[in-house]
C-alpha cells in the first residue's frame, strides 16, 4: 500500500498536482516488481508515502530514478532486518 502527498503550496492548480500524482504512480507501478521480489516471504509489511516536495514539475525520468534508488534503499533494509 502506498500514499502520494503534493503540496498545494507549490503547486496551486489541481492540474500540476494530479500530474505530478499520475506520474509516481506509474513509476511505482513499472517498477514495483523489484520491490515485492525482496519482500516476498519475508515477515514485513510495507506502507510507502511518497511526498513531492518540489517546486518545478518533474519529469518522468527523473521521478522513475528516484523511485528506482528508493526501492534500492528498501530493499537492502528488507535484507538487514532478515539478518539481525
Amino acid at each position: 500500500m502506498f500514499f502520494i502527498s503534493v503540496s498545494k503550496r507549490n503547486f496551486k492548480k489541481a492540474v500540476d498536482r494530479n500530474r505530478i500524482k499520475r506520474l509516481i504512480r506509474e513509476a511505482y507501478r513499472l517498477n514495483k516488481h523489484h520491490l515485492t521480489a525482496a519482500a516476498q516471504d519475508k515477515p514485513c509489511a510495507l506502507f510507502l508515502m511518497f511526498r513531492f516536495t518540489g517546486t518545478d514539475l518533474p519529469r518522468f525520468d527523473l521521478i522513475e530514478s528516484k523511485i528506482k534508488l528508493t526501492f534500492q534503499r528498501l530493499i537492502k533494509a528488507i535484507n538487514e532486518y532478515e539478518t539481525v
